[in-house]
């Protein structure tokens, strides 16, 4: 698979008790870097939104998990 830009990943991240958490991570000199603060659906390139992201007209019954960001 190739991906149009791989400086960036939408990564879920679970606990062993059900809970979890999302955060967009952004690659910059070699090193992953906290990038939610970019405002995802504002600020990325729409190749970055479409690669990471489902789209807000994705139908409900995918197999997102609940909160998951759409841009």
């Amino acid at each position: 698979m190739t991906l149009p830009d791989v400086r960036w990943a939408y990564v879920l991240f679970s606990s062993v008790d059900g809970k979890g958490w999302f955060a967009l991570l952004r690659r910059e000199d070699g090193e992953w870097l906290h990038g939610s603060t970019n405002r995802p659906c504002k600020q990325l390139p729409v190749e970055v939104q479409r690669q990471l992201f489902l789209r807000p007209s994705a139908a409900a019954d995918t197999l997102a998990p609940p909160g998951e960001q759409r841009c």
